[in-house]
């Protein structure tokens, strides 16, 4: 078992982890900006991490390093990569600023630059920096006058002095509590070791903290996609299991909780768990109709593949549903015997419940088209079987037939059997193959996601390259992806010599994976927009991005 007050900190691969970007769920990190920071500082220790959480706090991207044009999120990153030099308005403030690489992030750096450069006591420099949160010009002016000269007593001209106030001064809007800073460091490396080293229970823990987000089927897409690039697979629910909430079945499969496809809530749970001895199909119908599953809930768990271990494709298990829902009592009970040979000690229950001359009609009727010698439920003693007409074996084991049978039975009169073929008519106009496409629909529609594989129809060239294999690709090499676009976001461009031009950004499917925000900028969209469509199937050309985990698009190819 993880013990989370004795984990390494020093942890290589949690810290590599964290590096390739690969944060979805990862505590502080987990949004965009988490995800591309991190690849870019690519943090080695909790105060990397802790810096990481507070320079994409949204002031860091208007607040301006000391050389005024650069960005404080933007100056830290290129000092960090050795893009750019560290820069101090005086050498003395190295001691402060150091460890950040000269960057102003931390509340706690305002106290002690108003503690070493202005000399004043550790109240007075946590006084300024209250006055500066709170933004009270009379407040302001005397903390700036007691600033500057302080500073020109520690022998520091006025001119660098006023500078550094007006410069602490513009920062201090976005400036982060660093002890605060901390604390969620530790617990986003905490995250990302549990993540590293125990994937398959990490992502089942976040599946089911799922329904807290504010759009939860959303949040379990973004989380069964990122288990697939650690070989984890989140695969439908099944039936034996009846599992409420997402199970582990060993190290790489996690099954989907019955109680999250849309459709089936926790109210239908205590049913559908009493049916989960179900063997086969037949005694499945048997089973939801005794223990009164509801309709909505039987039709989602036949669509998203909760029933599939019955080998029976999901069409053909809808439409029988849908024929048997509209049989009486009787009529059910005389279709199950006939396809199961025998009657299910189940249905005897509403048997019992007929009156004589209809128990006589069915027991009859059943044991006429069965083989062999059948026990109901040792209620009516042995009833020798009788043997069978040319045509009755065909009929064991055939749903279809076993409806049909229904006209021949007594108990139907000229109009039910009317309606009993106008309800064939329609069960034998739909065909049962098994379609890959419109059970990705199905799950989708279920699940917020696919979860079975499906090859998409796509037909690609060798030198493509699978999805989830742009993860690991170096950047700035040249790719070749397909898929299918899942969604498309189109911005304008606000300044520049392409302003007022669209570009776009891409989410791309295929069978291994699902990679978001492909860049089209506006020369591409230009070109090819027309393909640019959701649910297109495209082939892309373009370019692992310096910075992310995505392509810049260079050419797309409808395919």
């Amino acid at each position: 078992m993880l013990d989370f007050d004795k984990l390494d900190f020093n942890d290589k691969k949690t810290y590599h982890l964290l590096g390739m970007g690969l944060t979805k769920g990862v505590f502080q990190l987990e949004e965009h900006l988490g995800e591309r920071y991190a690849q870019i500082v690519k943090p080695q220790t909790i105060q990397d991490i802790a810096d990481i959480v507070s320079i994409i706090r949204p002031g860091c991207k208007e607040a301006f390093h000391v050389d005024g044009e650069t960005t404080m999120l933007d100056a830290y990153c290129k000092i960090r990569n050795k893009q750019m030099s560290e820069a101090y308005l005086h050498e003395d403030l190295r001691r402060t600023l150091g460890p950040t690489h000269s960057v102003l992030i931390y509340q706690e750096q305002i106290i002690e630059i108003c503690r070493f450069i202005a000399g004043m006591s550790l109240k007075e420099g946590d006084m300024v920096r209250k006055a500066m949160g709170k933004k009270l010009p009379e407040e302001m002016a005397k903390w700036e006058d007691r600033f500057v000269t302080g500073c020109t007593d520690s022998g520091y001209e006025e001119e660098m002095a006023r500078k550094l106030w007006d410069w602490i001064d513009k920062a201090s809007g976005y400036l982060f509590n660093k002890s605060h800073a901390i604390a969620y460091a530790t617990t986003a490396f905490k995250t990302a070791y549990a993540k590293c080293h125990y994937p398959t229970q990490f992502y089942t823990a976040m599946l089911k903290y799922a329904d807290k987000k504010t759009d939860t089927y959303d949040e379990m897409q973004q989380l069964v996609n990122d288990a697939k690039l650690f070989a984890i697979a989140v695969i439908p629910p099944v039936i034996k299991e009846a599992n409420s909430d997402f199970k582990i079945l060993n190290k790489n499969t996690i099954s989907f909780g019955i109680r999250y496809l849309k459709g089936v809530g926790a109210s239908s749970m205590e049913s559908i768990a009493r049916i989960k001895g179900a063997k086969d199909w037949i005694e499945f119908l048997i089973l939801t109709d005794r223990f009164k599953v509801d309709k909505t809930s039987c039709e989602a768990m036949i669509k998203a593949g909760v029933l599939d271990e019955y080998n029976m494709p999901r069409t053909q298990m809808l439409a029988e549903y849908e024929l048997f829902r509209h049989l009486t009592k009787i009529e059910q009970a005389i279709v199950l015997s006939l396809i199961s040979g025998r009657l299910h000690p189940s249905i005897l229950i509403d048997i019992d419940k007929a009156d004589f001359e209809q128990k006589r009609v069915v027991t009859k009727y059943a044991k006429w088209h069965t083989t062999g010698i059948f026990d109901i439920c040792g209620k009516y003693g042995p009833i020798a079987g009788l043997p069978l007409p040319d045509n009755a074996r065909e009929w064991l084991y055939d749903f279809e037939h076993a409806i049909y049978a229904l006209s021949d039975c007594k108990i139907a009169n000229s109009r039910r059997v009317e309606k009993l073929n106008g309800l064939m008519e329609e069960y034998r106009s739909k065909s049962f193959g098994i379609n890959k496409g419109l059970h990705q629909a199905w799950e989708k529609f279920y699940f917020g996601i696919p979860l079975t594989s499906h090859d998409k129809g796509l037909v690609v060239d060798h030198d493509t390259l699978p999805l989830i294999e742009v993860i690991n690709l170096p950047p700035n090499n040249n790719v070749k992806v397909a898929g299918i676009i899942e969604n498309v976001g189109y911005t304008k461009i606000k300044r520049g010599d392409s302003k007022g031009k669209t570009m776009a950004f891409i989410d791309l499917a295929d069978n291994t994976y699902i990679l978001k925000g492909l860049i089209a900028f506006s020369d591409c969209y230009e070109k090819f927009g027309e393909h640019i469509m959701r649910g297109v199937a495209v082939s892309i050309l373009g370019r692992k991005m310096q910075d992310g985990n995505s392509i810049i698009v260079n050419s797309v190819k409808r395919l």
